[in-house]
């Protein structure tokens, strides 16, 4: 990873895992910034070198959370009969 400090999270949602990255909270007051890749990445295209959001997060006070959808990295697929845009966000919900 880049720049300041993150964490590799892993949040059990109940009905699977959800896993991604985190930076340390931000000043008091600021909103979480919360990021979600398209298809074919991962959380981590939220972390490249020289054009990291977690860096500039971290820069102006923020708090981001960059989430792998159900699936990718080691966050838990979806099963077949259930692969959806609303299966993904009511799983990301629930992380």
């Amino acid at each position: 990873m880049t720049g300041g400090q993150r964490d590799r999270i892993r949040i059990d949602t109940g009905g699977g895992v959800v896993t991604g990255v985190h930076t340390p909270p931000g000043r008091a007051g600021t909103p979480l910034v919360v990021c979600i890749h398209g298809g074919s990445y991962t959380s981590a295209y939220f972390d490249v070198p020289g054009y990291s959001l977690l860096d500039a997060a971290i820069a102006n006070g923020l708090q981001a959370i960059a989430l792998d959808r159900p699936g990718y990295a080691g966050s838990t697929p979806l099963p077949e009969d259930r692969v959806s845009f609303a299966a993904n966000a009511a799983v990301l919900e629930a992380a």
